[in-house]
This record gives structure tokens, C-alpha cells and sequence, in this order.
């Protein structure tokens, strides 16, 4: 646990120094201080500092907006991270107008048919689709509690009590087997769901310690499409991390993809 928190310290200082360095010399309404904005945001949303993350989320936005227009890709790239933010928080409402708002720019910049576009509009309508059943849920809920429990336990019929019992219980054994423990602090009930990540899988976060997780985490397999993409824009001479930042890669990931091929980066 004090191995896990010395490491976000230590990388929150050196995104706080990266910061400090690029607003120092470049001023702090330039967009290559966005990146490390939204890297400092991401931080602190995994350390459970949201009022941070959201001020810094916030800030990231509004100088993609002053700076580059409300429809360039760097917003976009905010806009999805901002957008799993609020899901992690619960926040499903607001997630989906940040992802509907990341799409729109997306389908107009890269296309219907690109990944990161396919990516976002399938996270749109899995949240869309959360939010709708929980408000059914909730409406369900409202109205057959009202009728159920109308109803004393003693007057239900034995086998009626007994399926019902049945049902609770097979139902509660499936909720437990649906949240793990936390790694950290091996807590269950604190555990909530907090979105997926981008390879689709299941996150968790720990409301004792903070902490989010992923039990299971799928392995991606190399996207031959970005691939492609990657390659092309280097031949025009974009830099990696550039090319990095318009198709929502790390740039280690494009400098693998291209370095076998022969282009080399352009600053």
C-alpha cells in the first residue's frame, strides 16, 4: 500500500515539474500544456482526488477551446478522458454528453469508419444504455416495492416465499461474484464499478482507498488500422508524438509501429 502511494507521488511531481516547465516556456494558455493537464487529471482521479481532477479536466477544455477551437483533436482526446472520469464517478449523465460531444468532433476530423471514432461511439451507447437501465431500475423498483410490500412475508404461499428466497439469494451470490476485492485494502463492499477501460474491460474502484483496478484486463491486440494511419502520417512528415496524440496512442506505441519501416521522427 505505501509502495503504491509513494509511486503516484512521485509521478505527480514529475507531472507538476512538467507542467511548471512548459507553462514557464511557453505560457500556461499554450496547448502542449494541456497534455500534461490531462495527465495530472488522470492521476488524480486514480488517487480519488476528484475536485482536482475536475478543475484540472476543466482547465485542460478551456484551453483547448481558446487555443485551438472547439473542434480540434486534442479537445476530443479530453473530452473521451473527461468523459470516463464521470462514469468512474457514477456521473453517467454528464459522461454521455462529454462522449457524444468527443464524437461529433471525431466523425467529422477522422471519419466514420476509424477506430478512435467506432471506440467513442461504442462508449456512448454502453453508457447510454447503463443510464437507461437504471432508470428503469429505478422506476421498476419504485413501483413493485410499493406492491410487495403491501404484502407481510406470512401471507405469501410457501413455495412463492421459497422461490422468492431463492431468487434473493441466487441474485446475491451473483452480485458477489460480480465485484471483486480490492488489491490494496481486500475490502468488497467499498467496491464499485467504475467504467471500462479502452480494450472494453470491467473497472473497479475502492471507495475505502481510492484505489481503481481492473481484476481481469484484456490484452489489445495490434490495431492494424492505427497502424496503417501511423505510417501514413509519418511519411508526411508529422512527428510521433503528434501522430501519437491524433489517433490516442502512447508515442513509444507509434515509434514501434514505424521505426522497422524507416521514417524517422520530425519535430
Amino acid at each position: 500500500m505505501h509502495a503504491i502511494k509513494d509511486n503516484y507521488e512521485q509521478a505527480e511531481s514529475l507531472y507538476l515539474r512538467a507542467l511548471r516547465v512548459r507553462e514557464q516556456q511557453l505560457g500556461p494558455e499554450h496547448p502542449d500544456v494541456v497534455a500534461a493537464l490531462q495527465g495530472l487529471a488522470q492521476l488524480s482521479a486514480r488517487q480519488g482526488k476528484d475536485e482536482q481532477a475536475e478543475r484540472l479536466y476543466q482547465r485542460a477544455l478551456h484551453t483547448c477551446e481558446q487555443q485551438l477551437g472547439p473542434a480540434s483533436h486534442q479537445i476530443a482526446e479530453v473530452l473521451y478522458d473527461f468523459a470516463q472520469f464521470r462514469q468512474m464517478q457514477g456521473r453517467s449523465q454528464d459522461a454521455v454528453s462529454l462522449y457524444q460531444r468527443a464524437l461529433t468532433i471525431r466523425e467529422h476530423a477522422l471519419g466514420l469508419d476509424s477506430h478512435i471514432t467506432i471506440d467513442t461511439r461504442t462508449r456512448l451507447l454502453e453508457t447510454l444504455a447503463v443510464l437507461e437501465q437504471t432508470e428503469e431500475a429505478a422506476v421498476q423498483n419504485g413501483g413493485q416495492a410499493s406492491k410487495s410490500n403491501d404484502l407481510p412475508q406470512e401471507a405469501l404461499p410457501a413455495d412463492r416465499k421459497s422461490a422468492s428466497q431463492e431468487k434473493q439469494a441466487t441474485e446475491s451470490s451473483a452480485e458477489e461474484d460480480l465485484v471483486p476485492a480490492c488489491p490494496q485494502c481486500q475490502q468488497t463492499d467499498e467496491v464499485l464499478k467504475g467504467g471500462k477501460n479502452r480494450s472494453g474491460t470491467q473497472r473497479f474502484r475502492c471507495r475505502a482507498c481510492h484505489l481503481y483496478f481492473t481484476p481481469q484486463p484484456s490484452i489489445r491486440q495490434p490495431d492494424q488500422t492505427r497502424k496503417a494511419q501511423a505510417l501514413a502520417l509519418a511519411q508526411q512528415g508529422m512527428s510521433y508524438r503528434r501522430i501519437a496524440r491524433d489517433l490516442g496512442v502512447h508515442h513509444q506505441t507509434v515509434s514501434g509501429w514505424i521505426s522497422p519501416h524507416g521514417p524517422q521522427e520530425a519535430e
